[in-house]
């Protein structure tokens, strides 16, 4: 007999009811929110996961593009008026590296007053280069022309991958080590008491070579310079032209006032121009 005002099914319902809440984890369970709170902990962790993945990239690639404004030291006065005339600056105005960088073809820093070779003995005036420091921060230039100055020492060029042509006649450079690592298509170093070419030996790409008036003997160096078109060897104290036997890419040989007396090495070949007067 059922009890008036009891129904049967309440504790089987409410039997049911608890286990649903365990099982499928209705708000308001112990473990539930346990279970939640690991949730929002794994989350959190993903969220500053992913914002260090992305932003800190973005804040490394910012300081590398960043301009480099550490100022370039510069000692040479004349070089200084040229690089502020090539910059739009002011005498004595900071110059960057991120400046430096902006030079990148055809960088003349030729003295355009004073030729050389037109003067028995010339007097340099006050205005011509002597030192190149300050250079070696040109690293996007291509070309540079030095002609016509008293310098020297061409270490500041070492560094500059990017640079295929200089043209650094009449000067005093001996030394032409600092170019070893470059990538030339194209070098003048007339009127140089330069005697050793051992450096440029690895000058593969080398497509044109002036040392007129130079003090070289041994073209050794030149042997693997098979891409070689125009070379000028006039003024020097060549005798022996047998490193040449397998450059065979010459079009134009100059060689007048040598101490040539056999030119066979340059045999069967299609020159363009050959010369070889005063030998």
């Amino acid at each position: 007999m059922i009890p008036i005002g009891k129904d049967p099914l309440r504790k089987e319902e409410m039997v049911t009811v608890k286990m649903s809440r365990t099982r499928f984890g209705v708000p308001g369970t112990t473990r539930e929110r346990r279970r939640r709170s690991s949730v929002r902990a794994l989350l959190a962790l993903w969220a500053a996961a992913a914002v260090v993945w992305w932003v800190a990239p973005a804040e490394r690639a910012m300081a590398q593009t960043a301009p480099d404004t550490t100022p370039v030291q510069i000692s040479d006065a004349s070089l200084r008026a040229k690089l502020e005339a090539y910059l739009s600056k002011t005498s004595g105005q900071t110059i960057t590296r991120a400046e430096m960088a902006t030079l990148i073809q055809n960088v003349s820093f030729e003295h355009a007053q004073w030729n050389a070779h037109l003067v028995p003995t010339p007097t340099a005036p006050a205005t011509v280069i002597t030192d190149l420091t300050g250079l070696e921060y040109m690293t996007t230039a291509t070309g540079t022309v030095l002609n016509y100055n008293r310098i020297s020492d061409l270490s500041p060029l070492a560094g500059l991958t990017n640079m295929r042509r200089i043209w650094a006649s009449y000067n005093r450079i001996s030394d032409l080590s600092p170019l070893t690592d470059l990538t030339l298509n194209d070098l003048s170093i007339k009127h140089n008491p330069v005697s050793d070419l051992s450096p440029l030996a690895g000058q593969v790409q080398l497509g044109t070579l002036n040392c007129d008036t130079c003090q070289i003997s041994d073209l050794s160096p030149l042997t693997s310079l098979t891409r070689l078109r125009s070379l000028d060897l006039q003024n020097n104290y060549i005798s022996d032209l047998s490193p040449l036997t397998g450059v065979n890419s010459l079009a134009e040989v100059f060689l007048s006032d040598n101490l040539i007396s056999d030119l066979s090495p340059l045999a069967n070949r299609n020159l363009r121009s050959l010369t070889a007067a005063n030998n």
